[in-house]
């Protein structure tokens, strides 16, 4: 608990000559617009965190994954530091195999594959915690993350800035532009541009790589919008991003032991000199905590477009909302290894183009005679071609080898409604749900293999499956209203995740009938939470309690013989039950006008229930992995001077397991990011630290060596290195 108390601590002494609040001192009343009915945050009946664009800015939140440190119970893992983002809510988090059970909406759009993602010309960030399936349908069992991003200002304004950071490793520079306004008085348009590019923080020290990472991200947001009436508005939306990276791949595992790694791998070890004829794998040893040794091409390429449509037409007492978003995403990365080494064994890699069609209609009462509603229909079409490739480079190869294409098609079809009711005595009742339809669909023409040696190492079956799930998704709360300032709530939500069809590789026809197909999850979570506003409205603050209970949980893991060996590469397979409860805690202060304080504690206690392999081995009571226990998080930004501000965010982490065995714990860590700035004028120049402790922690999930598994030995993502910077933003 002693991290806990350092932010209490350091906020008691920013405090001091502070100018307490006065009645013109209040907390700005924010409105919801991820419950899709325009809510008032102390009214939701729901556990929800809420980041302005004054934090936005304060903060440096320039990332998605920035968020992580003002929200209770939200964690963000990666098998590399570039790829895909795995995304945990109250431990009900995603594997690398399955898509994340919570969904990121950027203006209303989906995204259930997400990377870090830049933000730009954000409004507001919404954290809807708990399953969220009533207003947004499957793959939100964890909860929801919606960005809004910013309408055009009335006047045509221009901003753009530049910053460097600098690490152990490198350094970084990033540049962005934006400009937005009104064109007349029925046309507005923004385009906000972003461009960041430098040295990878993870670095491949393998004597004979050409490259030891350098990652170039480059994001667009142009929105154009049209008002042709008072009562109908339209915006044409296209968001491009664009990440290259050269000498890194998106599987980039470090040795958590560096020190067991060198005496195994970087000094000569007669084992290998007779099974390979090298006396020494790895030509040196790993010196610096984010160094890892492999050989080897490794790049990663990823494109994401998408064009977005919406129309908002509004009637006395009715309005109509049609979202339509048309998405191409296109991932193409190679180098991952087995064998974790710089040893000339096998290298893997993959061809990954997804497109998506999502459309959604949805009308939507204004309150009358004390009842507001909301009802709606949404398709979602989803196509997927996945090419694996591999070098077999023991063998002797020299080209990678590309394996028959799989075909995956997801199809969600859903109608929904929800509406709240007032009720005598202050009481007002929620009642929501949805029917969803999901279809899933998998091809490959023919049989696969893998060859290593000049052997058949793993063979990818010949598919042609589908299935189809449906599920009624309901919601009931029942909120109270003690007085102006206080409300209090009870829900009961259900959440799912359809199933699905493996498509790795089996050793037998048992095993593949076995593995192929997984079962639909289902999730129910009961809440009650009270929030409120003092009198003088400079403090908000809410707490909530929560338990959770998933059947048929998905969860990535081997299948293996009744002597305990592995029958399949990584496939999905059902755990019985996953029991999950805590609580969360967030306040948000301003004491003064020139001194504002956030914060919050969040904990999480789950665990396993009747999860057992077939070969007598499970994971029965073991906690589920990327969930740290408990977490803490204040920050304080404070204005010395018309001129000078400060910020300051410490976060606290308590321990998390990174194995399925728990086997694995990332030790209690704290992460405190810093920076001050000086305003004149159109000019603004901030100075930054982040993780200014250079606090070493793992964020990925936790693996042997998959080839030379040796006792005590892991491997896994490490967090940012400390980085410190300059930014200079300019209003022209």
């Amino acid at each position: 608990m002693k991290y806990y108390l350092m932010p209490i601590t350091l906020c008691s002494l920013l405090f001091v000559n502070s100018t307490f609040a006065d009645a013109e001192n209040k907390i700005e009343r924010i409105t919801i617009k991820g419950s899709k009915m325009q809510s008032e945050l102390t009214q939701l009946p729901a556990s929800i965190s809420v980041i302005d664009s004054q934090q936005i800015s304060q903060a440096r939140i320039e990332r998605l994954t920035d968020i992580e440190h003002f929200v209770p119970n939200l964690k963000f893992s990666q098998l590399g530091e570039v790829g895909a983002q795995f995304i945990s809510i109250r431990s009900i988090g995603a594997n690398p195999l399955s898509e994340n059970r919570v969904t990121v909406y950027i203006d209303d759009i989906p995204y259930r594959t997400v990377n870090d993602k830049l933000l730009m010309g954000v409004s507001q960030v919404e954290v809807l915690r708990g399953p969220q399936g009533t207003l947004y349908g499957a793959n939100t069992e964890g909860g929801v993350i919606v960005i809004n991003t910013k309408m055009p200002d009335t006047d045509l304004t221009t901003k753009g800035g530049i910053s460097t950071e600098h690490y152990t490793n490198g350094s970084r520079q990033n540049a962005r532009f934006n400009v937005s306004g009104h064109i007349n008085d029925q046309w507005s348009a923004r385009v906000a541009v972003n461009r960041e590019q430098g040295d990878t923080y993870t670095q491949n020290i393998d004597p004979l790589t050409n490259n030891k990472g350098d990652i170039e991200n480059s994001a667009i947001l142009a929105t154009l919008n049209y008002y042709p009436t008072e009562r109908l508005s339209m915006s044409l939306q296209y968001i491009g991003e664009f990440n290259r990276a050269d000498g890194i791949y998106e599987q980039t595992y470090i040795p958590m032991n560096a020190e067991l790694y060198n005496q195994v791998f970087s000094q000569p070890n007669p084992v290998f000199e007779q099974m390979f004829g090298i006396t020494q794998i790895n030509a040196k040893p790993i010196a610096n905590k984010h160094e890892y040794h492999m050989d080897g091409i490794r790049v990663y390429d990823e494109n994401e477009r998408s064009l977005n449509f919406k129309i908002n037409y509004d009637w006395n007492d009715l309005s109509l909302v049609s979202v339509t978003s048309m998405m191409n995403k296109e991932s193409y990365g190679w180098g991952a290894q087995f064998e974790l080494t710089s040893l000339p064994f096998i290298n893997t890699g993959a061809d990954d183009r997804r497109d998506q069609l999502f459309q959604e209609i949805r009308l939507l009462s204004p309150e009358k005679n004390g009842v507001s509603w909301i009802t709606g229909i949404s398709a979602y079409r989803g196509k997927r071609e996945f090419i694996v490739g591999y070098k077999d480079i023991i063998g002797g190869a020299t080209n990678f080898n590309s394996l028959v294409p799989l075909e995956e098609t997801s199809t969600d079809i859903a109608i929904f409604a929800s509406s709240n009711i007032d009720l005598d005595n202050n009481w007002v009742l929620t009642l929501g749900g949805r029917y969803e339809r999901a279809i899933r669909e998998s091809f490959r023409a023919s049989d696969s293999a893998f060859i290593l040696g000049g052997q058949v190492a793993a063979v990818f079956p010949q598919l042609d499956e589908s299935g189809s799930y449906n599920e009624f998704l309901p919601k009931l709360a029942l909120a109270y209203q003690f007085n102006e300032q206080i409300n209090g709530y009870m829900s009961a939500a259900k959440g799912w995740q359809p199933g699905g069809f493996n498509d790795d590789a089996f050793a037998d026809e048992d095993s593949r009938k076995n593995g192929i197909q997984f079962k639909p999850e289902t999730i129910w979570n009961y809440e009650m939470g009270l929030k409120g506003v003092t009198e003088s409205n400079d403090l908000y603050w809410s707490v909530s309690l929560f338990s959770s209970y998933a059947e048929n949980w998905q969860e990535m893991n081997f299948l293996r013989d009744a002597s305990g060996k592995a029958v399949s590469t990584s496939v999905v397979i059902n755990a019985a039950k996953l029991n999950a409860k805590g609580l969360e805690a967030e306040f948000k202060w301003q004491p003064a006008i020139d001194l504002s304080v956030h914060g919050s504690i969040g904990y999480t206690d789950s665990e396993y229930k009747n999860f057992e392999l077939a070969y007598g081995k499970g994971f029965s009571g073991n906690s589920s992995i990327m969930m740290p226990k408990s977490s803490a998080n204040v920050s304080v930004n404070y204005h010395f001077t018309d001129n000078w501000q400060a910020h300051i965010q410490l976060s606290a982490y308590g321990d998390m397991y990174l194995d399925l065995d728990n086997k694995v714990t990332q030790k209690s860590y704290k992460v405190v990011d810093a920076n001050i700035s000086w305003t004149l004028d159109n000019y603004r120049i901030t100075l930054f630290a982040d993780n200014l402790l250079n606090e070493y922690y793992f964020t990925g999930q936790a693996f042997a060596d998959f080839t030379f598994p040796t006792e005590g030995l892991y491997f896994s993502s490490p967090a940012k290195p400390r980085r410190l910077g300059l930014s200079v933003e300019v209003d022209f």
